[in-house]
């Protein structure tokens, strides 16, 4: 598995990253990851983990625009389901090869200060059955000229 973008969307005023993108694709023939198995670690000031809300899933929907926005938590990730030749992701909630989802992340309920400030640096982990990860990092320049950024 690996993380091949990452996007995020600002506030308003784009003075902070408030919702994150995570666009994965699983290529990993031999066995099939559940969703409920894999967390999402954030690291600013803190350190959060993160879960899978089964309820916060759909397939090709706006990325930034959508319900699971509006109710992801501080805990909790969502799921947007981009490529799923067996309907694995939607079904069971299973990634199986080829799989290519976006993980949504509210990081304005993480970071207390309404999400990540620009000029500011963000890593984590995707880690799978507690035993596998996918590090990310990436540093948020300090204008922003769209509400909506590529960050890796």
């Amino acid at each position: 598995m690996k993380i091949e973008e990452i996007y995020g969307y600002s506030n308003a005023e784009e003075t902070h990253i408030a919702y994150l993108a995570l666009m994965i694709y699983f290529y990993d023939a031999y066995e099939e990851v559940f969703l409920k198995n894999c967390f999402v670690k954030v690291e600013y000031e803190n350190i959060s983990f993160i879960k899978f809300d089964e309820s916060l899933i759909s397939s090709n929907i706006p990325v930034f625009n959508n319900f699971i926005i509006s109710n992801l938590s501080n805990s909790s990730y969502g799921v947007i389901c981009t490529f799923d030749s067996d309907n694995s992701i939607i079904n069971r909630f299973g990634l199986t090869f080829g799989d290519k989802a976006i993980i949504l992340i509210n990081l304005n309920s993480i970071i207390r200060r309404g999400g990540l400030p620009v000029g500011n640096s963000l890593s984590g982990e995707f880690i799978i059955n507690n035993s596998s990860k996918i590090q990310y990092n990436f540093t948020v320049k300090n204008d922003l000229d769209n509400r909506v950024i590529k960050l890796l």
